[in-house]
């Protein structure tokens, strides 16, 4: 099977028009709140391409034998250099609103991670996608000062041990490692022989772990707080936030201490032969390279190019929770 990609912009299929011309085109995939983002490098010879609008929508497809929709993307920047002439194209999801960029300040009182997420996907015309163990997490007071929702939303993730990103027409936040699409199924697994790798590294680090998590909850019948701990000894974390029932903080504190041992260990592998089913989040396992290697990983960075060299795929992966 040969690679194969298409490019249509603002519903025109350009294919054709730059195929001669493309020098790289690279699609990066990333778990949490940054933005996806698609890079194209044309050959620039007679000035002959015409310049793309900024805020132009971009479709991109890339595979073997048959190009997978990789996704939607808005033109932000445009770079002429030379020589030799190239031009090279630089855009972000389409689901990255600029809106949600914008800095705001306000405070949030008596409510749950859900229903604040609800509002701003709401505000943004995004759909509200929330794990049930996040989003009855009771927040009882949130200051929002000169900080753009994105920010805040993935800040009130990150202290429950999940990632926000907005995604296929939503708002997702889930357990970080969960494997979730935009649509909450669980994505298929991936399997890679040391055979498919044309380089590889693992990096370990001994950094911080907690021993174990304590959330809060508050019980009306005893009308105290009760502790809910993962995890056993010192150090030991604690989650500031006070949980609806003992189910919630349970599962909070078990979602937090899972993404503790997330981190440990790295893996940066480049396929020589690119897998478009790659993306953020997908679990891994791979076979026949070496102890402390071969064993399951999930994604956090997938980066997809294809150009004259062919098509290729460079996942960077940490150990699952």
């Amino acid at each position: 099977m040969q690679p194969a990609f298409r490019v249509i912009a603002d519903g025109q299929d350009v294919t054709q028009r730059i195929a001669d011309r493309l020098v790289e085109l690279t699609v990066s995939d990333e778990a949490g709140g940054t933005s996806d983002t698609l890079d194209i490098r044309l050959d620039d010879r007679e000035h002959a391409i015409e310049l793309p609008r900024r805020g132009a929508e971009l479709e991109v497809a890339i595979g073997m034998g048959e190009a997978k929709t990789m996704g939607r993307y808005v033109v932000d920047e445009v770079t002429l250099e030379g020589p030799p002439a190239t031009l090279s194209i630089a855009a972000k999801a389409a689901d990255m609103r600029q809106s949600l960029k914008s800095p705001k300040t306000r405070s949030w009182d008596e409510t749950t991670l859900g229903d604040v997420v609800s509002s701003i996907a709401g505000e943004h015309g995004l759909e509200a996608k929330v794990a049930a163990e996040l989003a009855t997490v009771q927040l009882t007071h949130v200051d929002q000062t000169e900080e753009s929702d994105l920010h805040l939303v993935t800040r009130l993730a990150q202290r429950h041990g999940a990632t926000a990103k907005p995604a296929g027409g939503a708002l997702l936040v889930v357990p970080r490692g969960s494997s979730q699409t935009a649509s909450g199924r669980t994505l298929p697994a991936m399997n890679i022989q040391g055979s498919e790798l044309s380089r590889w590294s693992v990096t370990i680090a001994d950094r911080e772990r907690y021993a174990s998590v304590v959330a809060t909850y508050h019980d009306p019948a005893k009308a105290e707080p009760v502790e809910m701990t993962a995890g056993s000894g010192e150090p030991a974390y604690r989650l500031r936030d006070t949980y609806s029932d003992e189910a919630a903080a349970q599962e909070a504190a078990d979602a937090r201490l899972r993404a503790a041992k997330l981190g440990e260990a790295t893996l940066r592998a480049t396929l020589a032969v690119g897998r478009p089913e790659a993306v953020a989040e997908t679990p891994i396992t791979v076979e026949g390279v070496r102890e402390g290697v071969d064993g399951d990983w999930v994604a956090k960075r997938v980066r997809h190019r294809f150009g004259r060299s062919g098509y290729t795929t460079e996942i960077e992966a940490e150990v699952p929770a």
